[in-house]
């Protein structure tokens, strides 16, 4: 009976640490707007034609930026690109592969899939967005993603010695 109870406990564990990751831990991190992919599709939705307009909008698609970091407890940042669009925030949930992103009242449903977000705006070419998962900037530039990260290398605030003699008070 010990045997059996105490291979059943192993068995247990090997099932529970093969399990993986929820949904929602998949999903966490730092996706950044794939520019190729808009470029690509503007470019095939001007089915050959090209003028000074064209050239113009595909020189700010370039330029274009964006990035969605999900966060744990169902938060999320957001940027559009650029410094005049200022990075706001909102809540997300995913089921399975949908992922619902609330910001600001604005609920929108995006496919994240194989670690892309796929948001579709409207059916025109450009109104198709894909967002790439990529390593953190944030956490790269050390930054942390918590307020304790910041903290210095000992772990808690710098001391300062007294200014005289004495001992400091306790």
């Amino acid at each position: 009976m010990k045997k059996t109870l105490t291979t059943f406990s192993a068995a247990l564990l090997l099932t529970l640490a093969s399990c993986g990751p929820t949904a929602e831990e998949a999903a966490l991190g730092y996706y950044e707007l794939d520019v190729e992919a808009l470029r690509q599709r503007f470019i095939a939705s001007l089915n050959g034609k090209d003028n000074s307009m064209t050239r113009l909008m595909l020189k700010d698609i370039d330029r274009s930026s964006g990035w969605i970091r999900l966060q744990p407890e169902g938060k999320f940042g957001f940027n559009m690109g650029g410094a005049e669009n200022p990075n706001v925030e909102g809540t997300w949930t995913i089921d399975e592969d949908k992922l619902k992103m609330v910001l600001q009242g604005t609920t929108q449903i995006a496919k994240l899939e194989n670690d892309v977000i796929t948001i579709v705006i409207d059916d025109q070419p450009m109104g198709t967005r894909l967002y790439n998962k990529k390593p953190d900037p944030d956490l790269a530039a050390g930054k942390g993603d918590k307020p304790e990260d910041d903290k210095p290398e000992t772990g808690g605030p710098e001391t300062v010695p007294p200014e005289d003699d004495k001992p400091a008070k306790k």
